[in-house]
């Protein structure tokens, strides 16, 4: 799986029937990073702040920062 941008985060901790949809689309696209947050339902704001806010505040960051193409010299 590419890990270069947490474009998708998704929560919960039943991962095994969940596991193979996420990778299979996190693969399909052309930057992604998955980041699990364990023990969480639904309400990471609430569940956990502080590591969702460090993760979109990252995801902003690299948003922002051209990114790195085959095409590019």
């Amino acid at each position: 799986m590419r890990t270069e941008h947490p474009d998708w985060l998704p929560s919960g901790q039943r991962w095994g029937p969940k596991l193979d949809a996420v990778n299979r689309a996190a693969a399909a696209l052309c930057r992604s990073e998955v980041r699990w947050y364990e023990g969480c339902d639904r309400d990471l704001h609430a569940q956990h702040p502080k590591s969702l806010a460090a993760d979109l505040l990252a995801l902003r960051e690299r948003a922002q920062a051209p990114a790195a193409t085959a095409d590019r010299p």
